[in-house]
């Protein structure tokens, strides 16, 4: 094989490696990172007129599997989180979707110690209005999870359960 071909081939799978590409219906998905989510989802905070901003306070886990490009297992630990946890996660969203605030994501294989839990956490906070001035939050829920993105816990707020 030519070093040409050698190359083509090279690009057109490191390219489907990076979104899987959904048949026929439009443009591929982004691959789920702890960097695309928090991309993803930071910008909405605080929008509450935003149409994504609204999906997003009405169904968390529905909007990042619309959003991002999830393998089976993914999907089906996503689905697979306890709704008590779930809901503390959307109330939270749904609070700094109104407000305003701050919204940190990561991932355990993306950790620095091999099989180190992820970490969700919301905190609500309005910005401030100069880059001077103090800026204050408040915790609303903080999530951990195994690197397979299950075994979810979650507190809401300062609770130390």
């Amino acid at each position: 094989m030519t070093a040409k071909k050698t190359a083509g081939k090279t690009a057109k799978k490191s390219s489907a490696t990076a979104a899987k590409k959904s048949p026929g219906k439009g443009p591929a998905k982004p691959a789920l990172t702890a960097n695309r989510v928090n991309q993803l989802i930071r910008p909405l905070l605080g929008q509450k007129r935003d149409r994504r901003a609204a999906k997003l306070g009405k169904d968390w886990r529905a909007f990042i599997a619309g959003e991002l490009s999830l393998s089976k297992t993914q999907l089906d630990n996503l689905r697979s989180i306890p709704p008590a946890e779930v809901d503390k996660v959307q109330q939270a969203l749904r609070e700094t979707i109104e407000g305003g605030g701050e919204f940190s994501l990561t991932l355990g294989s993306e950790s620095a110690r091999k099989g180190a839990t992820g970490e969700l956490i919301i905190m609500k906070g309005a910005a401030s209005p100069s880059a001077s001035a103090r800026r204050f939050t408040i915790p609303l829920v903080k999530c951990t999870f195994d690197a397979n993105c299950r075994n979810w816990k979650c507190k809401a707020g300062l609770d130390p359960r």
